[in-house]
């Protein structure tokens, strides 16, 4: 065991060099699914949307189906068939999306675009599930 204290008055820490190891990595699986089935799946949304007013939610503005289970038509091209859950569908126009949203107590979530515009196409985004874990690593001295 070493007992000696360091005396020296040299403040300069030693040259290290660190790894990165990703320890908690977020899986996003992606599949395609045929133009058929994403054709039948929107009139399936159009009709509804000429049948229920909208849910709100993380909407800005758009339309937001309730929620209903999953169509059986989509468990062969999910990760986990035999899983029930539940979806809805969403209906936006030009500048209409969502707010940044969460579903909490999910093990996972999927999102099936059904119709997308050539031009300003809509863009999907994530952010780090735990975007504050490290904010005081980069202020460290």
């Amino acid at each position: 065991m070493n007992t000696q204290s360091n005396t020296s008055s040299n403040t300069e820490l030693p040259s290290t060099s660190y790894s990165p190891i990703p320890l908690f990595p977020s899986i996003v699986l992606q599949t395609t699914a045929p133009t058929s089935l994403t054709k039948e799946l929107a009139e399936t949304a159009y009709k509804q949307r000429a049948e229920n007013d909208s849910v709100e939610a993380s909407n800005m503005g758009g339309w937001h189906s309730p929620l209903q289970p999953i169509p059986k038509i989509l468990h062969q091209y999910m990760p986990f068939p035999e899983w029930e859950g539940v979806c809805w569908y969403m209906i936006n126009e030009n500048m209409q999306g969502n707010y940044s949203h969460t579903h909490p107590q999910n093990d996972w979530a999927g999102v099936l675009w059904l119709k997308v515009p050539k031009e300003h196409a809509a863009k999907l985004e994530f952010e780090h599930p735990d975007c504050f874990a490290q904010y005081n690593t980069i202020n460290s001295k």
